[in-house]
């Protein structure tokens, strides 16, 4: 995500950086002491972001207003995020004294040009790629057909392993290079349909497996495909009792230190490591960095179990693919530790085959789960039908 810092004086003061909502690229972007800046930046230590661009930020990771409000913006904004943008930039040059006219108007062409704001947009990953429909002149448009035309299709690409299949993957992965596995549900799911800069998340996962019976009951009957489901929970418990060795290197983030002895004890796991975040990390640069800098310095590892929730599985999972230091295979595992230590009960075997877990886990927490399941979730009925989806054939387990 590209924005500008304009300083207002000569036009060799103007200059375009990379500002996103990622902790690493703000760093170094302190609270700002020039005279104008535009975008997200680190105060205090945490991200936040200048009013002038709040149209962006407002809807997504760094939302000041908190995830439902955010949520609703999304669902009630129009504009496309070229128009945004270009807006944004529109403004900031127009804001300024000392930028000679000419020169305004060359730095918005070429900002425009090189961000794309020029275009109707472009795809975006989650091996679940986002196309938007070319846009038309925001003057004399007509609002009616602008926001038809930015309503995305979305094509998810899944792989297609059973359980077995993927433990065969899994057991020959190794610890010379880096990759995560992406287990989305129909939370997921819908964040990705609503919120291209979560969507853009999975797009480095090594693989993308589905974690819902529900979407994969609505695939096969909207688009006739079987989507195999490997939910995190079998998928770590699979793990635990048929690849892990005692010996193995497992990271573990999230959970507690009592949770990490019990796996240590149940699965006879001698250099098992855990580092356990601060609520609420995902927002604090420093937490970030300690819990990234944990990870690569125990690297490498054979598997690392991220169960801090989500999205702060995801974002940690990226940020680690990003940065490019760790090696072995990364798990977004939600709350599987806390099904396997006895800490949470799943759903019986009846209801799972049924796609009912999630009306099982509604009526053991609703207070905490009521927004999820009968609010959010059943938002996918709209997505699936305008949406594409494709099976990857699954890989040699050499590869």
């Amino acid at each position: 995500m590209h924005f500008l810092i304009v300083k207002r004086g000569a036009l060799d003061d103007v200059g375009r950086t990379l500002l996103d909502d990622e902790i690493d690229t703000l760093e170094g972007v302190a609270a700002p002491t020039m005279e104008a800046i535009a975008g997200a930046f680190l105060k205090g230590g945490r991200p936040t972001y200048t009013r002038d661009a709040a149209a962006w930020f407002d809807m997504g990771l760094l939302s000041r207003l908190g995830r439902h409000r955010s949520d609703k913006l999304k669902r009630l904004n129009q504009p496309s995020r070229p128009q945004i943008l270009r807006r944004l930039i529109g403004r900031i040059v127009e804001g300024s004294s000392t930028i000679r006219p000419d020169a305004a108007a060359a730095l918005l062409g070429a900002a425009s040009d090189s961000l794309g704001l020029n275009r109707g947009g472009k795809p975006v990953g989650l091996r679940a790629k986002q196309r938007m429909a070319p846009m038309s002149s925001e003057s004399g448009s007509d609002p009616k057909s602008t926001a038809a035309s930015t309503v995305p299709s979305i094509t998810f690409e899944f792989d297609d392993y059973d359980l077995p299949g993927f433990m065969s993957i899994a057991s020959c992965f190794g610890m010379e290079k880096f990759g995560y596995v992406a287990t989305p549900n129909v939370d997921g799911l819908v964040r990705a349909c609503e919120d291209a800069s979560y969507l853009e998340l999975y797009s480095r996962a090594a693989f993308l497996l589905l974690d819902s019976r529900v979407a994969a009951l609505l695939f096969r009957l909207v688009h006739g495909i079987r989507v195999p489901v490997l939910p995190g929970s079998d998928l770590t418990a699979a793990l635990l009792r048929e690849v892990i060795k005692p010996g193995d290197r497992v990271v573990l983030i999230g959970s507690t230190a009592e949770q990490a002895q019990a796996l240590r004890e149940r699965f006879h796991l001698r250099d098992l490591l855990h580092h356990d975040p601060p609520m609420g990390f995902i927002r604090d640069s420093a937490a970030v960095e300690a819990c990234l800098q944990f990870v690569e310095a125990s690297s490498p590892f054979r598997f690392c179990l991220i169960a801090v929730g989500d999205p702060q599985g995801i974002i940690v999972a990226h940020r680690l693919a990003e940065r490019g230091r760790a090696r072995g295979m990364a798990f977004i595992i939600g709350a599987s530790i806390d099904f396997i230590t006895g800490k949470q009960h799943r759903a019986p075997r009846w209801m799972q085959r049924i796609a009912l877990e999630w009306l099982f886990r509604l009526l053991t927490n609703p207070r905490r789960l009521a927004w999820r399941y009968l609010v959010r979730g059943p938002k996918i009925l709209a997505y699936v039908g305008r949406s594409k989806i494709v099976l990857r054939p699954a890989r040699p387990s050499s590869e």
